[in-house]
């Protein structure tokens, strides 16, 4: 229901991107059937959910909403990772008469380096000196 009135009151259409099994078919397949049918919040791509097949399903994820939705903005978001919608949505109309922005690596605070810490960046190097 919340979803359904951010999308009728702001405009902004939330999907959580699923792969596929690896055993298609399966109790895990069946399970994400059963839960997209009620809640219709999924967009499920036939390609199997695996970590060497990430970027692959970030493109498909793009093509699927861009044939889906005209919108002004496509925006993934990894599952881990808290939206403020209000801000982002704020960030993103002071750019609407920009032609094909990108904005990425919005990490703000400490960066985490030690890789038994909770949210280990392991790529940590790429922001800094791991404070900033």
């Amino acid at each position: 229901a919340a979803l359904r009135k951010l999308e009728e009151e702001k405009g902004i259409v939330v999907r959580f991107i699923i792969g596929r099994s690896a055993n298609r078919g399966d109790s895990l397949d069946r399970e994400i059937n059963d839960e997209h049918s009620q809640t219709n919040d999924f967009i499920i791509l036939d390609d199997v959910e695996a970590p060497e097949e990430r970027s692959k399903k970030i493109k498909l994820f793009f093509v699927r909403a861009v044939e889906s939705w005209d919108a002004e903005f496509y925006v993934k978001v990894n599952d881990d990772v808290y939206v403020n919608i209000d801000a982002l949505g704020a960030k993103l109309s002071a750019h609407l008469d920009t032609p094909r922005i990108y904005l990425g690596c919005m990490k703000s605070g400490e960066v985490f380096s030690d890789p038994t810490h909770k949210w280990h960046e392991p790529d940590w190097w790429k922001f800094g000196d791991g404070k900033s």
